[in-house]
């Protein structure tokens, strides 16, 4: 999809989450979406799972701060950090 059409697939849409939930028969309470882009945080929000943020060497902006803040999205400083967190 070109970024200035309407999202069907694109993120912040959770369609293609939600679909590949279904098809797997994925319970949403232990799936996570990990990016390091307020995008990738909303299409997790968006399909009810959990939302990770991951650090990829750049700082978050104003943008990313302020969902941080305003949504239960975990954080961590990279990758390994929060597949440490899965046991």
């Amino acid at each position: 999809e070109h970024p200035d059409d309407t999202p069907v697939y694109r993120k912040p849409s959770p369609r293609f989450i939600l679909e590949c939930m279904s098809r797997h028969r994925l319970n949403p309470a232990f799936c996570h979406m990990i990016g390091d882009r307020p995008s990738d945080w909303l299409a997790g929000i968006h399909a009810g799972i959990h939302a990770v943020a991951v650090e990829s060497g750049k700082p978050f902006g104003q943008e990313a701060e302020s969902l941080l803040q305003k949504h239960p999205i975990a954080r961590h400083p990279d990758l390994a950090s929060f597949a440490k967190t899965l046991g």
